[in-house]
C-alpha cells in the first residue's frame, strides 16, 4: 500500500502545481495594458510584409469607397496581430482588416465593420471564427459570420444589419 503513496502523491503535487503556478505565470507574462498607444507603421513597408490575401483585401476595401487611415501591430510572446483601419465617410463605417500569426497555428485574416454612435455604443459585424473570451460589453452589439469569406458579401450583411439596428442615436 505504501507504494501507492509514492505514485499518487507526486502525481497530485504535479497536477496541483500546474493549477497554482500556471495562472500566476500567465498573469505575469501575458498582462496587457488597459489602454494601448499604437504606433502607426509605414503603409508601404507594412503592406509589403503582409500576405497576398491581405493585400488583395486592402485593394478591395479601398475600391469600395473606404479611405485608408493607418496600420499597426500588437506583438505578444506567442502571437502577433497586424491590422489596418479604413473609414467610409458616407456610410460612417469603420473597417478593420487584420491578420493574426500565432505559435503553432497558420495565420488567419479577418474583416470587421464597426459603426460608432454618438452615445458611445458600437455595432460590429465580422467574420472571425473564434469566440470572444471577454464578458459581454454593454455598449457593444455585434454579429459573427465565420463562414463568410467574401468581402462584398460581408459588407452587404453589415449594411443590412446596421440599417435594422435599433439605436436612438445617429452614427
Amino acid at each position: 500500500m505504501e507504494y501507492i503513496n509514492w505514485v499518487i502523491y507526486p502525481l497530485l503535487i504535479f497536477i496541483g502545481a500546474q493549477y497554482l503556478l500556471g495562472p500566476i505565470m500567465v498573469y505575469l507574462n501575458q498582462n496587457m495594458p488597459i489602454k494601448y498607444k499604437f504606433t502607426i507603421l509605414d503603409s508601404e513597408i507594412f503592406l509589403e510584409e503582409r500576405g497576398s490575401i491581405f493585400r488583395a483585401l486592402h485593394d478591395q476595401i479601398l475600391g469600395s469607397g473606404f479611405r485608408y487611415v493607418g496600420s499597426s501591430e500588437l506583438n505578444m510572446s506567442h502571437s502577433a496581430l497586424y491590422f489596418s483601419i479604413y473609414y467610409n465617410e458616407e456610410l460612417k463605417l469603420t473597417c478593420t482588416l487584420m491578420t493574426v500569426h500565432a505559435t503553432h497555428n497558420s495565420p488567419f485574416t479577418q474583416i470587421e465593420f464597426t459603426q460608432l454612435y454618438k452615445d458611445g455604443t458600437l455595432f460590429g459585424v465580422n467574420n472571425n471564427g473564434i469566440f470572444g473570451v471577454y464578458p459581454k460589453w454593454s455598449i457593444k452589439d455585434g454579429y459573427r459570420y465565420p463562414s463568410v469569406n467574401d468581402y462584398n458579401q460581408l459588407l452587404n450583411i453589415a449594411r443590412k444589419l446596421i440599417g435594422r439596428y435599433k439605436s436612438n442615436c445617429t452614427p
